[in-house]
């Protein structure tokens, strides 16, 4: 079994969500590999559901910030 995430974003072939346990870790799965495609980690339990505008993926996190990431590259 994965991590629990919260009610997932999908932008293509990827399916993205945050950790729902508080650790503030965002995950991006492809689909087409069955792979982690690449996951980061904020200083704060995620905040709010990801958002998806455009090629940018948006979260807020405890820590007081609002990550923006490009959703297509291999890390964030």
């Amino acid at each position: 079994t994965g991590p629990a995430i919260s009610i997932p974003a999908v932008y293509e072939n990827l399916v993205i969500g945050a950790d729902s346990t508080g650790r503030g870790t965002i995950y991006a799965y492809d689909e087409n590999t069955q792979k982690m495609f690449w996951t980061y980690i904020t200083h704060g339990p995620i905040r709010a559901d990801p958002v998806i505008i455009g090629n940018r993926l948006y979260v807020a996190s405890g820590d007081r910030f609002l990550y923006a990431f490009n959703i297509n590259m291999t890390s964030p």
